[in-house]
């Protein structure tokens, strides 16, 4: 189901009008329907192709959108509403002009790392009674998100602690990211009361459920309890696999087996652990972020070998195929970074000092971008600990194009 992807569109196309939303949902074996427009417009019929061509004549309302439905209300003036399964939903186009415009300059300041700003305007947003219900619990969902990007998870679970979406579509990545909180900061207990409630939400789907078991193995690898972790994502995997259309689940799962193995340094199991890993790459349909998580626990399982030369190159496909995936990328070019410096060390080693140099140059270029534009506090540290040497390599390899 397209939601961003028509939100973009729909600003680039009604400028200068007043439309209300549009909602495409499944009709029958291979039809869908489009609601909130007539279904010809002159002579040409509307279709989930050209819909938004014709946004100006728009007339329904997207009360709620939440993790199982949406609530459509077929005209803004009556009251009268109809409740779709979020499984029949195929496309959602939110009108930007009535979305409240403290929730779109939160998320322009967010995009251009004004914390500040982007806090204040999220907060507005999500305080207004006026601004419509989906407004305002996706601004409360990026007031917390604000806070965890720029590394201040208390202030970030506070929010999430408190959330109270009900069945908002973003009750349960709220509540998700505050189990990963409370796992980072050793949590375990209410870790695994936050992942239960993620399971016990009411009509929560069963790709919903998969994700809080394996939260529970995020938990027990945290834990150091790498054996019970790779019985249970082993598990899931199995139980998932039965299900076509959640490639993703499956593919998580065994990413979380894979990296058990990695963590407990079970060298004998290795082989297994990478297979894991390229098979769940081949699986078709698999989310980015989770396609994100299985690059750099690939590239973990490698280095945990000392395979560095090849352990670079899945940590750099995460930059490069799934740029949204913030916190994984920079992860992915610390990791990447570390691998250049090490091969640099070895050139060392080996004699090579113009090779040496050349290593360093790029891994200390990949460390800068992971500070920098992902905010990544372990990457600096590496940078600035090196910061001695790179000074040296720059001025060997400039001295030696001077010659």
């Amino acid at each position: 189901m397209s939601r961003i992807l028509g939100i973009v569109v729909l600003i680039g196309l009604t400028a200068g009008v007043s439309p209300a939303d549009v909602l495409v949902v499944k009709s029958g074996r291979k039809k869908v329907k489009v609601h909130g427009l007539p279904d010809k417009v002159g002579d040409t019929e509307v279709s989930a192709r050209n819909w938004r061509l014709f946004l100006n004549q728009s007339t329904g309302v997207i009360v709620e959108d939440n993790y199982d439905s949406v609530v459509w209300q077929k005209k803004a003036s009556t009251k009268k509403t109809q409740t779709y399964p979020k499984s029949q939903v195929v496309e959602m186009g939110l009108a930007p002009l009535q979305r409240d415009a403290n929730l779109d300059q939160g998320h322009g300041d967010l995009a251009t790392g004004n914390l500040a700003a982007a806090l204040r305007n999220f907060g507005t947003c999500a305080k207004n009674p006026e601004a419509r219900t989906v407004d305002r619990m996706e601004a409360k969902f990026y007031l917390g998100f604000s806070h965890l990007m720029f590394g201040r998870k208390k202030s970030a679970s506070k929010v999430f602690a408190a959330w109270d979406g009900g069945k908002s579509v973003y009750t349960p990545e709220a509540l998700r990211l505050l189990a990963e909180i409370q796992t980072g900061g050793q949590k375990f207990k209410s870790a695994r009361a936050t992942y239960e409630r993620i399971s016990n939400l009411p009509d929560i789907t069963e790709e919903w459920k998969y994700k809080a078991r394996c939260g529970l193995v995020k938990v027990l690898i945290a834990e150091r309890k790498y054996a019970e972790a790779r019985k249970m994502a082993g598990g899931i995997a199995k139980e998932a696999s039965k299900n076509k259309e959640d490639a993703t689940s499956r593919a998580l799962a065994m990413c979380l087996e894979a990296q058990a193995i990695t963590f407990a340094q079970d060298e004998a199991a290795y082989p297994k652990a990478e297979k894991l890993l390229k098979d769940a790459l081949d699986l078709k349909g698999v989310d980015a972020t989770t396609m994100a998580f299985l690059n750099v626990t690939l590239g973990d399982a490698l280095y945990s070998q000392k395979r560095i030369e090849e352990a670079r190159f899945p940590y750099l496909r995460v930059p490069a195929l799934y740029p949204q995936e913030s916190g994984y990328c920079g992860a992915a070019l610390l990791n990447a970074g570390n691998c250049f410096i090490d091969m640099s060390e070895k050139a060392v080693a080996d004699g090579d000092q113009p090779k040496a140099d050349k290593l360093l140059i790029s891994g200390m270029k990949l460390l800068s971008e992971a500070g920098l534009k992902y905010k990544n506090g372990g990457a600096r540290k590496v940078w600035k600990r090196n910061k001695a040497g790179w000074l040296e390599a720059k001025a060997r390899t400039e001295k030696k194009k001077k010659n």
